[in-house]
C-alpha cells in the first residue's frame, strides 16, 4: 500500500507461493546373489536359501521367498530354509523390499525334488528325477517265463505321477544284488517283450526311461506312468544225490 502527502492510498498485492523442497530421489534394493543348497534332491528335501542384497540409500530391507510350493516367507533375515515335501519341479523366486515400498526380484531358480520308496520285500529302491513314485512293489509274472529262466524279483510294478507340463520321466531302480546279465522283459497283453537294449544296467541298478503314455505305460490316464518290469536269469541247473536235491547257488 502507498499513500502520498494528501492521505490518498492504493494497493496492490502479489501473491507469494512457498513450497517445499522436493525429496531426494529413494532407490530400490539391489540384490547381488542368490544361493540355494541343495538344488535337488529326494523328499524330504530341505533346502537353505541365502539372499545377499543391499539398499543404496542405507534403507531397512525385508526378504520375501516364494518356493513355488504354496508357501511364501517374509522375514528381515537373509538365510532361510525350508523343506520340500512332494516331489516336483519347483521355481523359488526371492523379493527384496525396502521401507518405501521400492523391490527388486531375481529370476526363477529350479530346486528338483525326486522321490524314493522302498519295496515292502526284496530290498529294492526305486527312485525318479522329479517325480512321485504312488507305488511299487513285487508281483507274481502277469507273463509265462521263458522256459530255463527264472524270475527272481517277481514282476516289479511301480506306478508314477508326474508333474504339470511334464511327459517323461527317468526311474532308477536299486537291487540287494548284481543283475547284469539279466534279461529285462515288459509284459504287453500277455506276451514278454525284451526290452534290455532300452534300459541302463550297471551293476545293481536299472535305470530307464518312459513316456506318457508311450509304448511303455500301461495307464492310459495323462500323467499317470506305470510299467511293470520282469528280470530273468537262466535258472542254475540241480544237482542230487543221497536223497537230496540241492539248488546251486546263483553266481
Amino acid at each position: 500500500t502507498a499513500q502520498d502527502p494528501y492521505g490518498e492510498t492504493d494497493t496492490k498485492t502479489q501473491t507469494i507461493t512457498v513450497t517445499q523442497p522436493p525429496a531426494p530421489e529413494n532407490h530400490p534394493p539391489i540384490i547381488d546373489n542368490l544361493q540355494i543348497d541343495p538344488q535337488q534332491g529326494d523328499t524330504p528335501l530341505t533346502v537353505t536359501i541365502t539372499i545377499t542384497a543391499h539398499d543404496p540409500d542405507n534403507d531397512p530391507i525385508t526378504y520375501t521367498i516364494n518356493y513355488g510350493d504354496g508357501n511364501t516367507q517374509t522375514t528381515t533375515q537373509n538365510t532361510t530354509t525350508h523343506t520340500y515335501q512332494e516331489p516336483g519341479i519347483y521355481q523359488a523366486v526371492a523379493t527384496v523390499e525396502d521401507d518405501y515400498g521400492n523391490k527388486a526380484q531375481t529370476d526363477p531358480i529350479q530346486i528338483t525334488v525326486g522321490d524314493q520308496k522302498k519295496t515292502q520285500e526284496g530290498n529294492i529302491t526305486a527312485g525318479t528325477d522329479h517325480s512321485k513314485i504312488d507305488q511299487i512293489e513285487q508281483q507274481d509274472p502277469e507273463c509265462q517265463i521263458p522256459q530255463g529262466q527264472r524270475a527272481p524279483y517277481g514282476q516289479i510294478h511301480y506306478t508314477i505321477e508326474l508333474p504339470q507340463g511334464t511327459n517323461t520321466e527317468t526311474i532308477t531302480i536299486t537291487f540287494p544284488e548284481n543283475i547284469e546279465g539279466m534279461t529285462i522283459y515288459k509284459c504287453i497283453n500277455g506276451q514278454l517283450t525284451d526290452i534290455t537294449e532300452r534300459v541302463n544296467i550297471n551293476g545293481n541298478t536299472l535305470t530307464i526311461t518312459v513316456v506318457d503314455n508311450g509304448d511303455l505305460d500301461e495307464n492310459p490316464q495323462e500323467g499317470i506312468i506305470e510299467d511293470p518290469i520282469i528280470l530273468t536269469e537262466t535258472e542254475q541247473p540241480q544237482t542230487t544225490g543221497g536223497g537230496c536235491s540241492i539248488t546251486a547257488p546263483t553266481t
